[in-house]
């Protein structure tokens, strides 16, 4: 898999979920490579889990943190007592990724069924206008956490939103 196209073959296909580099202290951790983080769950999205984008070719089939695309990145985890504080830096965009709509793997989706219904339709998957793959894009994380007699955190968040977003177009003749 690569990290720069949506729309991508699932036949075969090699992809490293996590693979690092890391150096551990007494309080600090630091990690270099492919990496997925979960810094929260609500229910089924995690709506505060920004860092990674998720693969959405086997969506109903793969678990939730399966879903989750590795992202090449620099991350730093600072412990000392009850605090943890965490970095990390993904320095170039990686998006989301979707299955065709005739793909085998992709399952039954809705675009499949209205491309059958109606014959003169033609669907066609386009790589959505994605920022500039640059430092200046790069997305930055923190988490602060305390650990005593309540548990609590805090969630920082600056750059793009790995979510999908979609754009139709209706041609009538």
């Amino acid at each position: 898999k690569n990290y720069d196209t949506v729309y991508q073959s699932n036949t075969p296909y090699l992809e490293f979920k996590e693979l690092s580099i890391a150096y551990s202290g007494n309080a600090l951790d630091l990690k270099a490579g492919i990496q997925r983080f979960s810094w929260g769950r609500l229910d089924e999205y995690p709506a505060n889990d920004l860092l990674n984008p998720w693969d959405y070719t086997q969506y109903l089939r793969k678990p939730l943190e399966d879903r989750k695309i590795g992202v090449p990145s620099l991350s730093a985890n600072l412990a000392t007592g009850q605090w943890t504080v965490e970095a990390v830096w993904v320095p170039r965009l990686v998006p989301y990724r979707l299955p065709m709509p005739d793909e085998r793997w992709a399952g039954s989706s809705y675009a499949t069924s209205v491309h059958q219904a109606l014959p003169n339709a033609q669907i066609v998957p386009q790589e959505p206008d994605l920022p500039a793959r640059t430092l200046a894009n790069s997305n930055i994380g923190l988490r602060m956490t305390y650990a005593g007699d309540i548990e609590w955190g805090m969630n920082f968040y600056h750059g793009f939103d790995p979510r999908p977003v979609f754009r139709t177009t209706v041609l009538r003749i």
